[in-house]
């Protein structure tokens, strides 16, 4: 059997289990804690917009520094997956900015790791 408690369940739910076999009947009683979602969603998006921006200014700013076209390359992908993920949820203008610097990233790490294929 599987219970799924909604939100007016919590607090504390006596739960008491048997099992017989043969001709013996054993009991299992317990307390269990039902407890309410503790993140909120509006949390969760706040973790997700900050991981986003992390890691698309993180490998933008690597790859550029470094002169490491992959961690552009990454960047990019960052981004758009941002913006489909992330910013799509939130707001469709922060979306559209997302989608424009993630191809903008991917067209410059494409462009600079050709470059670098064509000098070896």
């Amino acid at each position: 059997m599987v219970a799924v408690p909604l939100d007016n369940d919590t607090g504390l739910v006596d739960v008491s289990l048997s099992l017989t076999w043969n001709d013996m009947v054993v009991y299992q009683n317990f307390t269990i804690i039902v407890c309410q979602e503790v993140i909120s969603t509006e949390a969760t998006q706040w973790m997700s917009l900050v991981v986003a921006l992390a890691l698309g200014f993180g490998f933008a700013i690597v790859g550029m520094t470094n002169k490491l076209q992959t961690m552009v390359l990454l960047s990019g992908l960052a981004w758009l997956y941002a913006a489909l993920a992330v910013y799509a949820t939130i707001d469709i203008g922060w979306a559209v900015i997302s989608l424009g610097i993630g191809i903008s990233l991917l067209v410059t790490g494409g462009i600079g790791f050709a470059g670098n294929e064509k000098k070896r």
